[in-house]
């Protein structure tokens, strides 16, 4: 076995004695095919439940294991009615035994690491690598070279996320990280923003180590796009905070300090402020008359935050909508 679908690593963990394991996959896989197809009934999602409940069983939390196989009973169709039925005359009479339910085949040596090598090479192709080392590390035994198995997977996810990482640097950097270059000497960039912390993952990207990330065993069909719609509203929030950046000409020879006013397709009009001493503390004034360009009088960078600035405004939807284009 050198590899296994979506919907088989369920039953592959299930083959290695990896019932908690096990009973995430079977649910995840009914979570996705709910995400993804009109026709995932509760009844013909059946034996997954089925599954899920003789999973939680074998792993010790009864209780639990009785409210899925009830709800195939209740959902399911007559026919599955009756395997409920069975199903839990058998684990009453077990029950009233005080034994388990009987083991499941046993396996070589070499048929482990072949399950257990066809479980990882189905994690790959949905970027799940964490998941992949992950597995490795809690289950060393089922791998001939574990610490080997876990190098090849990490490299490979490596080669994934580093060139979205270096992509994100560069892009984060025009916009907020380069305090240096967009903005004033002496601005602190807000505190709200520098430890904003999403699904418990803080966004800020130097602080992101790519073989420090986990993902759950289980999750939802649309956690995926609920996370990236959450940290794409958190970008454009950041964006329409009105604090002062550095804005410079397009040939480079002249700067402002200036907060954002208002813009359109072509121009953009800023206030230029500065920064003086209050109250033991420091604050921004007016410094002057405000000031309107020409988006082409302005540096690429800065034509792309007012493009960015202007879409935030449209709201979510357009700016998730807008923010690939805009961001090449």
């Amino acid at each position: 076995m050198v590899g296994c679908t979506f919907s088989t690593v369920g039953t592959a963990l299930k083959r290695l004695g990896h019932y908690e394991l096990a009973h995430f996959a079977f649910l995840e896989t009914a979570y996705f095919e709910q995400a993804s197809s009109m026709n995932a009934t509760l009844i013909n999602q059946a034996p997954l439940w089925l599954e899920v409940a003789e999973c939680i069983y074998r792993f010790g939390n009864r209780d639990l294991a009785w409210v899925y196989l009830m709800k195939v009973g209740v959902f399911g169709s007559e026919q599955h009615l009756e395997q409920v039925k069975e199903i839990a005359t058998f684990w009453i009479e077990r029950e009233e035994k005080g034994i388990g339910l009987p083991e499941q085949e046993q396996l070589t040596q070499k048929e482990r690491q072949e399950i257990a090598q066809g479980i990882v090479n189905a994690y790959l192709p949905w970027n799940a690598h964490p998941r992949a080392w992950a597995f490795i590390k809690q289950y060393p035994e089922n791998f001939e070279d574990p610490e080997q198995a876990i190098r090849e997977v990490q490299d490979a996810w490596l080669a994934v996320i580093n060139p979205l990482l270096d992509s994100a640097k560069s892009f984060v950097s025009f916009v907020n990280a380069d305090w240096s270059e967009h903005f004033p000497e002496g601005h602190v960039f807000p505190e709200q923003y520098a430890s904003l912390v999403v699904f418990n993952q803080q966004l800020y990207p130097d602080g992101i180590d790519p073989l420090d990330v986990t993902i759950p065993w289980a999750f939802s069909g649309d956690s995926v796009e609920r996370a990236r719609a959450t940290l794409l509203e958190a970008f454009r929030i950041a964006l329409l905070d009105n604090e002062p950046r550095r804005w410079r000409t397009a040939d480079g020879e002249r700067e402002y300090v200036g907060k954002f006013v208002s813009a359109n397709e072509i121009s953009v009009t800023l206030e230029p402020v500065e920064m003086v001493s209050r109250g033991g503390g420091f604050a921004w004034q007016p410094d002057g008359e405000s000031i309107t360009f020409a988006l082409s009088e302005l540096s690429a960078d800065d034509q792309k935050y007012v493009r960015l600035r202007l879409a935030a405004e449209e709201g979510s939807d357009i700016f998730a909508a807008r923010l690939e284009d805009l961001t090449q």
